[in-house]
């Protein structure tokens, strides 16, 4: 099993912190929240990053505001 320091390095404590255990959890937790946060996103509130107009009825008569001729 690897640890975070190895003999001989510069820290003379005796507290060594496990790579794998630690790490690794530590980094899985993050990458599930994240992936649970974009997952809510995505399912629960899709139109959360969506535009306003988007929920405008379309009229075929009505040219948008935001389109102007060249």
């Amino acid at each position: 099993m690897q640890l975070l320091h190895s003999d001989g390095s510069s820290s003379q404590d005796e507290e060594y912190i496990e790579f794998y255990y630690y790490y690794f959890i530590k980094d899985l937790f993050c990458v599930l929240f994240l992936i649970l946060f974009f997952l809510k996103i995505v399912f629960l509130q899709p139109e959360y990053l969506s535009h306003y107009d988007n929920y405008n009825m379309a009229d075929p008569k009505v040219t948008p505001s935001h389109l102007v001729p060249e």
